[in-house]
Protein backbone atom coordinates (compact mmCIF):
# COMPACT_ATOMS: atom_id res chain seq x y z
CA UNK A 1 0.00 0.00 0.00
CA UNK A 2 1.63 3.23 -1.19
CA UNK A 3 0.77 6.79 -0.12
CA UNK A 4 -1.04 7.29 -3.43
CA UNK A 5 -3.04 4.08 -2.86
CA UNK A 6 -4.21 5.54 0.46
CA UNK A 7 -5.12 8.87 -1.17
CA UNK A 8 -7.01 7.19 -4.01
CA UNK A 9 -8.83 4.84 -1.63
CA UNK A 10 -9.94 7.58 0.75
CA UNK A 11 -11.08 9.75 -2.19
CA UNK A 12 -13.13 6.85 -3.57
CA UNK A 13 -14.64 6.22 -0.15
CA UNK A 14 -15.58 9.90 0.30
CA UNK A 15 -17.08 10.05 -3.20
CA UNK A 16 -19.38 7.14 -2.38
CA UNK A 17 -20.27 8.44 1.08
CA UNK A 18 -21.08 11.96 -0.10
CA UNK A 19 -23.30 10.56 -2.84
CA UNK A 20 -25.11 8.36 -0.31
CA UNK A 21 -25.65 11.23 2.09
CA UNK A 22 -26.88 13.50 -0.71
CA UNK A 23 -25.00 16.40 0.86
CA UNK A 24 -25.11 18.51 -2.30
CA UNK A 25 -28.56 19.84 -1.38
CA UNK A 26 -27.26 21.48 1.82
CA UNK A 27 -24.14 23.02 0.29
CA UNK A 28 -25.04 23.90 -3.27
CA UNK A 29 -27.15 22.82 -6.19
CA UNK A 30 -24.09 21.22 -7.78
CA UNK A 31 -22.85 17.74 -6.88
CA UNK A 32 -19.72 17.57 -4.74
CA UNK A 33 -16.67 16.67 -6.80
CA UNK A 34 -14.18 14.35 -5.13
CA UNK A 35 -10.77 13.31 -6.40
CA UNK A 36 -7.27 12.33 -5.40
CA UNK A 37 -4.45 14.72 -6.28
CA UNK A 38 -4.59 18.49 -6.39
CA UNK A 39 -7.20 21.11 -7.14
CA UNK A 40 -6.65 22.56 -10.62
CA UNK A 41 -5.36 26.14 -10.55
CA UNK A 42 -7.77 28.64 -12.05
CA UNK A 43 -7.90 32.44 -11.94
CA UNK A 44 -11.40 33.38 -13.06
CA UNK A 45 -14.33 33.24 -10.67
CA UNK A 46 -16.44 31.45 -13.29
CA UNK A 47 -13.83 28.67 -13.38
CA UNK A 48 -13.70 28.52 -9.57
CA UNK A 49 -17.49 28.18 -9.51
CA UNK A 50 -17.25 25.17 -11.87
CA UNK A 51 -14.76 23.41 -9.57
CA UNK A 52 -16.81 23.80 -6.41
CA UNK A 53 -17.83 22.25 -4.18
CA UNK A 54 -14.87 19.92 -4.12
CA UNK A 55 -13.10 17.52 -1.80
CA UNK A 56 -9.51 16.76 -2.80
CA UNK A 57 -7.37 14.12 -1.06
CA UNK A 58 -3.57 13.95 -1.31
CA UNK A 59 -0.63 12.60 0.69
CA UNK A 60 1.80 15.18 2.07
CA UNK A 61 4.34 13.11 4.02
CA UNK A 62 5.52 9.63 4.96
CA UNK A 63 6.97 8.83 8.37
CA UNK A 64 8.83 5.65 9.29
CA UNK A 65 9.50 4.72 12.90
CA UNK A 66 8.07 1.88 15.01
CA UNK A 67 5.06 2.21 12.73
CA UNK A 68 4.81 3.80 9.30
CA UNK A 69 2.26 6.47 8.48
CA UNK A 70 1.30 8.63 5.55
CA UNK A 71 0.12 12.18 6.22
CA UNK A 72 -3.09 12.95 4.33
CA UNK A 73 -4.59 16.35 3.57
CA UNK A 74 -8.23 16.64 2.57
CA UNK A 75 -8.88 20.03 0.99
CA UNK A 76 -12.53 21.09 1.11
CA UNK A 77 -13.65 24.03 -0.98
CA UNK A 78 -16.95 25.74 -1.70
CA UNK A 79 -17.95 28.76 -3.75
CA UNK A 80 -20.33 31.38 -2.40
CA UNK A 81 -20.45 35.09 -3.21
CA UNK A 82 -22.31 35.98 0.00
CA UNK A 83 -20.14 38.39 1.99
CA UNK A 84 -21.33 37.55 5.49
CA UNK A 85 -22.60 33.96 5.21
CA UNK A 86 -20.47 32.53 2.37
CA UNK A 87 -18.35 30.48 4.76
CA UNK A 88 -21.28 28.48 6.16
CA UNK A 89 -21.25 25.90 3.36
CA UNK A 90 -17.53 25.33 3.90
CA UNK A 91 -17.95 24.69 7.63
CA UNK A 92 -20.84 22.33 6.96
CA UNK A 93 -18.99 20.29 4.33
CA UNK A 94 -15.82 20.11 6.47
CA UNK A 95 -17.86 18.70 9.35
CA UNK A 96 -19.63 16.16 7.14
CA UNK A 97 -16.31 14.87 5.78
CA UNK A 98 -14.73 14.76 9.26
CA UNK A 99 -17.72 12.89 10.67
CA UNK A 100 -17.65 10.30 7.88
CA UNK A 101 -13.91 9.65 8.28
CA UNK A 102 -13.98 9.32 12.07
CA UNK A 103 -17.20 7.31 12.31
CA UNK A 104 -15.93 4.73 9.80
CA UNK A 105 -12.36 4.41 11.09
CA UNK A 106 -10.69 2.34 9.68
CA UNK A 107 -11.96 4.07 6.55
CA UNK A 108 -13.39 1.57 4.06
CA UNK A 109 -12.17 -1.13 6.51
CA UNK A 110 -8.67 -0.55 5.13
CA UNK A 111 -7.21 2.86 6.07
CA UNK A 112 -6.79 3.34 9.83
CA UNK A 113 -6.53 6.95 10.97
CA UNK A 114 -3.81 7.16 13.61
CA UNK A 115 -5.22 7.70 17.11
CA UNK A 116 -8.60 8.54 15.51
CA UNK A 117 -7.37 12.15 15.27
CA UNK A 118 -8.09 14.73 12.57
CA UNK A 119 -6.91 18.35 12.65
CA UNK A 120 -9.12 20.88 10.89
CA UNK A 121 -7.70 24.19 9.63
CA UNK A 122 -9.59 27.09 8.10
CA UNK A 123 -7.10 29.77 7.01
CA UNK A 124 -7.94 33.40 7.79
CA UNK A 125 -6.94 34.46 4.29
CA UNK A 126 -9.65 33.08 2.00
CA UNK A 127 -9.69 33.27 -1.83
CA UNK A 128 -13.17 34.87 -1.85
CA UNK A 129 -15.62 33.96 -3.32
CA UNK A 130 -14.05 30.53 -2.95
CA UNK A 131 -13.85 29.19 0.61
CA UNK A 132 -11.16 26.67 1.63
CA UNK A 133 -10.48 24.46 4.64
CA UNK A 134 -8.25 21.46 5.35
CA UNK A 135 -8.47 18.24 7.28
CA UNK A 136 -5.12 16.64 8.14
CA UNK A 137 -4.49 13.22 9.62
CA UNK A 138 -2.14 10.26 9.46
CA UNK A 139 -2.98 6.78 8.18
CA UNK A 140 -1.03 3.65 9.06
CA UNK A 141 0.75 1.96 6.16
CA UNK A 142 2.86 -1.22 6.13
CA UNK A 143 6.28 -0.92 7.73
CA UNK A 144 9.16 -1.58 5.37
CA UNK A 145 11.79 -3.84 6.92
CA UNK A 146 15.21 -4.88 5.75
CA UNK A 147 15.18 -8.10 3.74
CA UNK A 148 17.34 -10.40 5.86
CA UNK A 149 16.75 -13.39 3.59
CA UNK A 150 18.87 -11.80 0.86
CA UNK A 151 21.67 -11.04 3.32
CA UNK A 152 21.76 -14.64 4.59
CA UNK A 153 21.67 -16.20 1.12
CA UNK A 154 24.47 -13.95 -0.15
CA UNK A 155 26.78 -14.84 2.75
CA UNK A 156 28.77 -17.93 2.01
CA UNK A 157 30.81 -19.97 4.38
CA UNK A 158 34.51 -19.16 4.06
CA UNK A 159 36.72 -22.22 4.40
Amino acid sequence: MTPLDVSDGIAKYLMNELRKLNENSDVTERPIRVWSGFLPRVDKNEDKRKLCPAVVVHPYSVSDADSSTVGITVLVTTYDEALTEGHVGLYHLLEVVRERLLSDNPVALKYEIKENTINTTIPDDQPYPQWVGYLEFEVYIPVIRRNLNKIFTDNKVIE
